[in-house]
């Protein structure tokens, strides 16, 4: 049984959130957003990646 993080929560440790919210905040990324925040899509579209080359080397 794994009690450690998972691969996609350690590749996520190194982009710092703090540099991050500041580059977001410099560009008012997040102005005007309802749901989905920056943060949220920089996620989103990770994981997809990550998911598409596994996929495409099976």
């Amino acid at each position: 049984m794994n009690f450690g993080k998972n691969v996609f929560a350690q590749i996520m440790q190194f982009i710092p959130r703090r540099e991050f919210n500041d580059i977001v905040a410099k560009y008012r990324g997040n102005y005007r957003v309802r749901n989905l925040t920056c943060h949220d899509q920089l996620l989103v579209m990770a994981w997809l990646n990550m998911l598409i080359r596994i996929v495409c080397a099976i």
